[in-house]
């Protein structure tokens, strides 16, 4: 019998919802930006983040929604885990 945590799953459930809220604050600027002509100033993903490289569009709801199950369980435990610091 398979069990799950409760709270790791509202954490997990929450952690999707604040990706989405993310890319929609996203294309907000980027509308905004578009609209007046100049490039987006602000972007969600940290400074720190794209110095590591990190696939910025991957982790964007509009691209995320549509993955496989399998890539989406593997691109959000990549990013849980560098969330919280987990090492695999």
């Amino acid at each position: 019998m398979c069990r799950f945590n409760p709270v790791e799953v509202i954490e997990q459930i929450t952690y999707l919802l604040f990706l989405k809220r993310l890319d929609e604050v996203q294309e907000l600027e980027e509308r905004k930006a578009a609209h007046l002509g100049k490039p987006v100033e602000k972007t969600y993903l940290s400074r720190r983040e794209r110095r590591k490289g990190l696939p910025y569009e991957d982790y964007r709801w509009k691209r995320f929604k549509n993955a496989a199950p399998d890539e989406m369980f593997k691109r959000f435990s990549e990013a849980f885990h560098r969330h919280h610091g987990f090492r695999r």
